[in-house]
């Protein structure tokens, strides 16, 4: 089929950031979150006419006030949930500035004192936003979690993946995630040089895609590894947990410093040991040698953490059984919500 041209309409988008100055077309962007906002505080004013909740309960988004706006106005209880310290993170993803830096940090401010509590993910994040609140006590720490009724394998669709890969007798390394730079699989990569030079029947599957996929991939050739190192593609939401019951070893590399990593609770859902990064979020659900090893995102380390694991299976059963137990009778969001409701 020939290729999708680009319309004129994303043609003109393309020559207008290059004609204006990053700082104006950051702000405009934010600009019409701001506008979204007040859109939204009119929608979500509505509902609350219309269902007359006890209870308005949201996941707090940069630069967007309209659920905290609308709650106070109608007189609700208002719970927030606050999974990043949104101006760190989006200095860090945009790295460009904005003219509206004072706006984003006054929301900040009212999205840490206004809500009648405060929900975090980390006990990290809890130590951010408690610059906001001059001793007041209304954070509390909520890690994420996994629904366990989704952590269920298809049979079939493993038999067929076990086919596929030729797995059948291999110890499989897994990482599930996107693939961006910072979440460390060229380190994973360059590891698992050790692991596969020691064990000739283990094998890395990495399980999604992203934008270093080629660059990971010329890695692997480079480190001649090309045959024992499993690239899958995308994988739908529904397949992850079958990808997952594959691995004799699951790994998350890297991690940021505030936030709590969904993975590493599929990963202990699905009963598998884990080698997760040595991050305050991680040590507020894990104990380092008893639920996880724990390492730093250094390749020695990394490799170290492997080797032990497909040499020990004894030691592999006790961490994942460990943590599995912790997962599912601490870490679901049936128990999340409840807790919160309580």
């Amino acid at each position: 089929s020939s290729p999708t041209l680009p319309s004129r309409k994303n043609r003109l988008k393309t020559v207008l950031k290059k004609a204006v100055p990053s700082i104006i077309w950051r702000s405009l962007k934010e600009l019409r979150l701001m506008q979204f906002d007040k859109k939204a505080k009119s929608i979500l004013t509505y509902e609350i006419d219309t269902f007359k909740p006890d209870l308005v309960y949201e996941r707090a988004a940069y630069l967007q006030l309209s659920g905290l706006q609308a709650a106070k106005e109608k007189k609700c209880l208002h719970y927030i949930e606050i999974n990043a310290p949104f101006m760190d993170e989006v200095r860090k993803f945009e790295k460009v500035p904005t003219l509206w830096k004072y706006k984003a940090r006054a929301s900040e401010y009212m999205q840490a004192n206004y809500p009648d509590k405060v929900y975090v993910v980390s006990s990290v994040l809890k130590e951010y936003y408690m610059q906001y609140l001059n001793g007041k006590d209304k954070i509390r720490v909520v890690p994420n979690c996994v629904n366990m009724r989704k952590a269920v394998p298809n049979p079939a669709l493993k038999a067929s993946l076990i086919e596929t890969y030729k797995l059948e007798g291999k110890i499989i390394i897994g990482f599930v995630g996107s693939i961006f730079p910072y979440h460390g699989v060229d380190l994973l990569i360059k590891a698992f040089t050790s692991t596969a030079r020691e064990k000739p029947n283990a094998v890395l599957m990495i399980v999604g895609d992203g934008e270093i996929i080629p660059e990971l991939k010329a890695l692997s050739r480079e480190l001649d590894l090309e045959d024992r190192i499993i690239f899958t593609g995308s994988v739908s939401n529904e397949d992850v947990f079958s990808y997952i019951d594959l691995m004799d070893i699951a790994v998350m590399v890297k991690s940021n410093w505030y936030g709590s990593p969904v993975k590493i609770f599929e990963y202990g859902a699905m009963n598998k040991p884990i080698i997760a990064p040595l991050t305050a979020p991680v040590l507020d659900v894990m104990e380092k040698d008893v639920d996880a090893i724990l390492t730093t995102p250094d390749e020695h380390s990394i490799a170290k953490a492997m080797n032990s694991l497909v040499s020990d299976k004894r030691l592999r059963t006790l961490i994942a059984r460990a943590f599995h137990r912790k997962v599912s009778e601490q870490y679901t969001w049936k128990h999340a919500a409840q807790m919160i409701l309580s």
